[in-house]
C-alpha cells in the first residue's frame, strides 16, 4: 500500500488532539500516552477503563465513525504504468467508483436481511482479491473502546470549537438497519491517486446521543490549548 505524505497541518492537528485528550481526560482514568515509537499504529491513549483514540474534524459530523479501513478490490483499478487521469493520479476513476457503487448496493441488500455489522463486514471479502480486510475503529474491539472527536474552528485553525467522547461499545450494539453504510468516494483532487477502498457508518444522533460519554471522561473545566 502507497502511503501519503501527511502534510505539517495536519500532523499539527494530530499531535494537538491527542495532547487535548490526554491532558484533560480525568486523572482518575490514569490516561497516558500510548503511540510511541514502534507503536505507530497503536490506539493513541491508555486508561485504566480501556483504549482510548483521539479523532478530528472540520466539515464532516461527528456521526461518521470508520467501519472498514481498507482493501484492494478483486478487479484492479490501478491505471497501467505511464496512464494518467486528469487529476494525476494513477486510479482508473471509472472503475473505482462503480466499485463503490456495487459494494454499496450490496451493503443495502444486506442490512435488508438484518445482518449484523459483523456479517456485512465479512461477507465483503467477496469483493476483495484476498479475501483480507482491515477493520475501522468500530469493528476493531479489541484495539478501540472508547474515541474522542474534536471540532476545529474553520479548516486552517488550531482553535478547539467543541470535543465529544464516545463508547464504541454502545455503538457496536445499534442494529445495521438502523444506520447508514457506505464506501467512501474519494473524489476529492488530494485521494484521486488512492485505490484502497474504505467505508464508514452514521449513525443517528439518538445513538450518538446514548453513546457519549464527555462527561464521565473529562474535566468539568479542561484547558481549551494544553501542549
Amino acid at each position: 500500500m502507497t502511503t501519503k505524505p501527511i502534510s505539517p497541518y495536519t500532523e499539527k492537528r494530530v499531535i494537538r488532539s491527542e495532547q487535548f485528550f490526554r491532558k484533560n481526560i480525568k486523572e482518575e482514568f490514569n490516561p497516558l500516552k500510548n503511540n510511541g515509537e514502534g507503536r505507530r499504529l497503536s490506539y493513541d491513549i491508555w486508561t485504566n477503563v480501556g483504549s482510548f483514540d483521539a479523532q478530528y474534524y472540520t466539515a464532516d459530523k461527528l456521526q461518521y465513525v470508520d467501519f472498514l479501513s481498507g482493501f484492494n478490490h478483486i478487479e484492479s483499478c490501478v491505471l497501467p504504468e505511464g496512464k494518467y487521469n486528469k487529476g494525476g493520479g494513477r486510479r482508473d476513476n471509472g472503475i473505482f467508483w462503480g466499485q463503490v457503487n456495487d459494494m454499496n448496493q450490496a451493503i443495502k441488500v444486506w442490512q435488508g436481511l438484518n445482518y449484523t455489522f459483523a456479517e456485512i463486514f465479512d461477507a465483503l471479502r467477496q469483493f476483495s482479491n484476498n479475501g483480507e480486510i482491515t477493520p475501522g475503529k468500530l469493528m476493531n474491539p479489541d484495539k478501540y473502546e472508547y474515541v474522542g472527536f474534536i471540532k476545529y474552528k474553520g479548516k486552517w485553525s488550531l482553535d478547539i470549537e467543541s470535543y465529544r467522547v464516545l463508547d464504541l461499545k454502545k455503538l457496536r450494539s445499534v442494529p445495521s438497519t438502523k444506520v447508514t453504510i457506505a464506501f467512501n468516494l474519494k473524489d476529492k483532487w488530494n485521494s484521486l491517486n488512492d485505490y484502497h477502498h474504505s467505508a464508514y457508518i452514521k449513525f443517528p444522533q439518538k445513538y450518538i446521543n446514548a453513546a457519549d460519554v464527555t462527561e464521565k471522561f473529562m474535566k468539568s473545566d479542561p484547558d481549551m490549548y494544553a501542549t
